[in-house]
């Protein structure tokens, strides 16, 4: 009797097919974690976070959750070095168009504190500490951080006079301000109000004109969770 084995030609495709798509599955399982991307050699990087379906970018800087299925990719300029990212069919992270430019990262607690500072020209450590009440911020409250300047950051290039107290410079919608330019962009945050993200020891003073330029805005400052490596909102 001859055996024919075209029976088992389907058999053997939908095992290929199976094993095809576990080796993509495991594939995109090794992308999904926290990353640092860094986009030039100055030691500055944005964090990134990728998650099953959704791109995490400097979260606590001036970034968003970004949910792939919705993000355009030719659309949204300010993030367009980040998103260099290969997809398959299903919208599933499986690798970088860059990849000497991104580091997985084991999300330390260290990890975790470094991120509030990346892509800022200054750099702070939040309080991990203090007791406080926790309360809900409005998504669009204004934002303002304060630190010392990164070792790679100039000021040379700025012709006005930066606002700067005990070493500490303030960063307005991404860049070093100046406290006219402070005093502008408080004006009109009254609707919102304004957080800091700045650290304990943030010289008084910067504290203090930020609530005198405010008005009547409720001013907020923050706190860090290691553990769950979320923030806490509390009102000053």
């Amino acid at each position: 009797m001859i055996h024919n084995d075209n029976n088992m030609f389907p058999t053997n495709i939908l095992v290929i097919v199976l094993l095809l798509l576990f080796g993509c599955s495991k594939k995109h399982e090794s992308y999904i974690g926290h990353w640092h991307y860094y986009d030039d050699l100055s030691g500055n990087y944005h964090s990134v976070t990728i998650t099953d379906s959704s791109l995490i970018i400097d979260e606590f800087t001036y970034g968003g959750n970004f949910l792939i299925d919705d993000y355009d990719f030719n659309d949204n300029a300010s993030f367009v070095e980040l998103l260099t990212v290969k997809l398959n069919a299903d919208k599933k992270v499986i690798g970088f168009e860059k990849p000497e430019n991104w580091y997985k990262t084991e999300n330390t607690s260290q990890d975790f504190l470094n991120d509030f500072s990346c892509n800022l020209p200054i750099f702070y450590t939040p309080d991990t500490t203090i007791s406080c009440n926790p309360v809900h911020v409005c998504e669009y409250a204004y934002r303002i951080f304060a630190g010392k300047l990164k070792p790679n950051s100039t000021t040379s290039n700025k012709q006005e006079k930066l606002y700067c107290v005990k070493g500490y410079y303030v960063v307005i919608n991404d860049h070093l301000g100046t406290k006219e330019y402070l005093i502008d962009y408080l004006s009109e945050s009254e609707r919102y109000g304004v957080v800091i993200y700045t650290s304990a020891d943030c010289p008084d003073e910067i504290i203090s004109d930020i609530v005198k330029y405010a008005g009547k805005a409720p001013i907020y400052r923050i706190k860090a969770d290691t553990k769950s490596k979320s923030i806490t909102h509390y009102k000053i």
